[in-house]
């Protein structure tokens, strides 16, 4: 390929990150071609096409041919690149490309295209960054988090407004959010495991981040109301209205509100299914029939159905149909963030219980430790950490397993395990369901250790465990530890949290911390906080 316009290719972005031999393989593998005035590139709604062209020089115009008149949409000029869309999403042509004067373009084969994103890092991340302002296929989360911070700094949040919006970002988890006809059970019980148990009864949700001076201790003001999948720190103020505490920053905040407009979509299916006044009627008596359970099975939903919902509510089923359909899903969210704010953050409260737990165990404060204190930060969750330390399941590992076995429940299925205490941790659980006096052993094993449990304490949400390494180590004689040393093991931080949670850390103790560990998918969060 000889062409001089073909040298322009290294100057346009993304190929201009290639290396040279990548640059002539891409160049054996591809086609040089030369296009007329008015001759087409593309069809609009071709299904076989999937090449991805680079214009070398000339210009072409993409067409929307399926208005009268056929509308042009764009001029594409030299150095650009087009049709990645039906490359990446095995998608028909959007859009005819035909062009205006004799042009030249490189044209790459699909599958090529694909291999090179696949072996080219730095060409994969200038795509990338290309691709989102090119394609706008990252608008709908742009709409959304738009209308999401307009609506935090005016105080009010319209769920049914941001509902709509949601829907238009088509979630993985949701993936029927858009089927009017269908109701995608595992959204709604995804949705529903997450917030308030009370959340089709309420109507009201006040969030905060931080608790006004008068409702200092709102555990003995209000009834706690508890969420099943999703620690949240959640109180009923009145009927139909409750205060939910919210993290630092806005993931959490997001998290709650998206997870409010996907069970506002699915609520609104189920009660347009029972939009007749002889259903309403029925709906009506689900209070006094609802012990017979005969209501419920004349309203139309089939067997499957009425079992996802007896699966979702256990016991309230009934009750919870008659709340949603007289609901309407009214939600009123108000936000308020703090400003003009005196009091610590949630996080410089938190760090300070942990330092003053740490002075305990170290009989000093962070700030005097000697330097050669080693601090090991590990964010996991509590019980991994502290399983493996406690000596609890080394003087009982014969007594779980024997009773496991006597019980017909150990584990026979699969390979067996790589490590011998695996199988205790996994059998100690219905061990301590069936011997609840165990747990008492085992949380004075856990002091035994050096190991100090903070709670969930000021709303962060966050459990810690301060673990003095010296004094586990003289239990485990195998394990080599340096003297003076400190596990600080924190339970997963969420989101944009994990900066404020790390920043605290680091602060606290300083040039002591050695070394920073994760446990699971939190990992990326937990990374980027840290640099």
């Amino acid at each position: 390929m000889t062409v001089d316009a073909f040298h322009n290719l290294p100057s346009i972005v993304p190929f201009r990150y290639l290396k040279a031999q990548e640059i002539d393989s891409l160049e054996a593998d591809s086609a040089l071609r030369r296009f007329a005035p008015g001759e087409y590139l593309v069809r609009q709604g071709d299904a076989l096409s999937n090449e991805v062209f680079v214009l070398l020089d000339g210009s072409v115009e993409s067409v929307d041919e399926g208005r009268s008149p056929p509308f042009r949409l764009n001029v594409i000029d030299p150095g650009s690149y087009f049709g990645e869309r039906s490359c990446l999403f095995d998608t028909p042509r959007l859009f005819a490309m035909r062009a205006l004067e004799a042009s030249t373009c490189l044209v790459i084969p699909g599958a090529r295209f694909l291999r090179l994103l696949a072996e080219s890092r730095p060409f994969a991340q200038a795509f990338g960054t290309k691709l989102r302002e090119g394609l706008g296929l990252f608008e709908a989360f742009d709409r959304f988090n738009a209308e999401l911070a307009r609506a935090v700094g005016l105080g009010h949040i319209e769920i049914r407004r941001l509902a709509e919006l949601y829907k238009a970002l088509e979630p993985a988890l949701h993936p029927l959010v858009s089927d009017e006809a269908s109701i995608d059970w595992g959204a709604l019980a995804y949705a529903t495991r997450r917030l308030p148990e009370n959340v089709t009864r309420s109507f009201v949700f006040l969030l905060t981040d931080n608790l006004p001076t008068v409702y200092a201790s709102p555990e003995l003001l209000f009834p706690f109301v508890p969420t099943e999948a999703r620690h949240r720190f959640v109180y009923e103020m009145m009927s139909g209205k409750d205060i939910v505490l919210v993290r630092d920053g806005l993931s959490d905040l997001a998290d709650f509100v998206t997870c409010l407009c996907a069970f506002a979509v699915e609520a609104r299916k189920i009660r347009y299914r029972l939009n007749h006044p002889d259903l309403i009627l029925d709906i009506s008596r689900l209070g006094s029939e609802a012990a017979q359970g005969g209501v419920l099975e004349r309203l139309p939903f089939d067997a499957r159905e009425r079992a996802e919902l007896r699966r979702l509510w256990p016991g309230s089923a009934e009750d919870r149909v008659r709340d949603i359909v007289f609901h309407r899903q009214a939600y009123s969210v108000d936000v308020r963030k703090q400003v003009n704010n005196y009091n610590g953050r949630l996080s410089e409260v938190w760090a300070s219980e942990v330092g003053e737990a740490a002075e305990r165990l170290a009989g000093m404060r962070p700030s005097d430790f000697p330097a050669d204190l080693q601090v090991h930060v590990v964010s996991s969750n509590t019980h991994s950490v502290s399983n493996c330390i406690n000596p609890f399941f080394a003087r009982r590992k014969d007594d779980i397993l024997a009773w496991a076995s006597s019980e017909g429940i150990m584990e026979t299925e699969g390979p067996g395990w790589a490590d011998a205490f695996d199988e205790v941790y996994y059998l100690s659980r219905p061990y301590f369901s069936a011997h609840p006096e165990a747990r008492r052993e085992l949380d004075e094993a856990e002091a035994e250790c050096g190991i100090v449990r903070l709670p969930e304490t000021v709303t962060t949400g966050i459990q810690v465990q301060l673990i003095a390494a010296d004094r586990f180590c003289e239990d485990r004689r195998a394990l080599s530890c340096a003297e003076g040393s400190f596990i600080i093991n924190i339970d997963y931080a969420f989101g944009e949290q994990a900066e404020e949670i790390m920043r605290s850390l680091l602060l606290l103790f300083g040039r002591n911390v050695r070394s920073i560990n994760v446990i699971g998918k939190a990992g990326a969060s937990w990374g980027r906080a840290a640099t």
